[in-house]
């Protein structure tokens, strides 16, 4: 972010992911039908605006040029290798109670994804995909409740709902469906301010899976608990380096998938997930 001297204008820039999975089975698995690989990415390419409306009201938009790229095989029944971009926007608000209190809500509008690449399948081929992007809205605040003690939460609501099914106007049928549910996540946050320039953290986030009647093995997706630990250092008033390491792990799912590409097939199966993350930014303001 780069404020503008004299106006109440901020412009800003980043680049970041939204969106992204990344499931392989070994080439051996008994059911490679159900297996296989997906790997479906995402890169957000963003430009901002932020005005001073008020001493307490900041407004913001933004525009959001997304990439994405994606690659799902299964062993002589299907092959998409596409990648495409997409245009959408953002807008947003944050408001300041006082120096100790405020909040903030934004809003992220993503449209469909038209890919193009290699699509193969046993009912045809084609060079385009339509990947259908969710829209995000998010309710957030924080509050210093102690000089040396503060909380903070997020409420993020997704629209997955429109993530119903990858499709080509090539095809008349979807080429696979998923008819996700809308989800999000609740987390829960505190800061302590152990020196004037340090600050640890610790938190928590319920995350909702999308994934609703159609389950797949290839996306063993399901609801999930993070717990994050975290710390700044501030070395100058300009530099300083964040910190953080966090443990999640998914609830166990069944899994009943059915197949009748090539006569009946099907696979039930009991899946759950973990993973430790860990993070490290230095950030330097000018």
């Amino acid at each position: 972010m780069h404020p503008i001297e004299n106006s109440r204008w901020t412009l800003g820039a980043t680049i970041h992911s939204n969106f992204g999975t990344d499931v392989e089975f070994e080439q051996d698995f008994a059911a490679p039908e159900f297996g296989g690989k997906t790997s479906l990415t995402s890169v957000n390419f963003g430009a901002s605006a932020a005005y001073q409306a008020t001493d307490a009201l900041s407004l913001g938009l933004g525009i959001d040029i997304i990439y994405g790229k994606g690659e799902i095989s299964r062993p002589n029944l299907l092959n998409i290798d596409a990648d495409g971009t997409a245009v959408g926007f953002n807008v947003g608000m944050a408001y300041v109670i006082n120096e100790d209190n405020r909040l903030g809500l934004s809003y992220r509008y993503a449209p469909s994804l038209e890919a193009s690449g290699t699509v193969d399948q046993l009912t045809g081929q084609a060079t385009d995909l339509d990947v259908p992007l969710p829209d995000m809205i998010e309710f957030s605040g924080y509050h210093k409740l102690h000089n040396r003690f503060a909380v903070h939460y997020s409420l993020q609501y997704i629209t997955w709902s429109e993530f119903d099914a990858l499709t080509s106007p090539s095809f008349d049928d979807p080429i696979k469906e998923y008819q996700w549910k809308d989800a999000g996540h609740l987390s829960l946050g505190v800061t302590y301010y152990a020196q004037e320039n340090t600050e640890l953290r610790a938190g928590y986030m319920y995350d909702l899976s999308p994934v609703d009647e159609i389950n797949s093995l290839s996306i063993p997706d399901s609801d999930r608990h993070w717990f994050t630990v975290g710390a700044t250092h501030y070395f100058t008033k300009d530099l300083s380096v964040d910190f953080a390491l966090g443990y999640l792990f998914g609830e166990e799912t069944k899994i009943d998938e059915s197949m009748t590409i090539i006569g009946t097939s099907n696979i039930t199966a009991l899946t759950n997930n973990s993973a430790w993350l860990g993070g490290l930014q230095v950030n330097y303001r000018f």
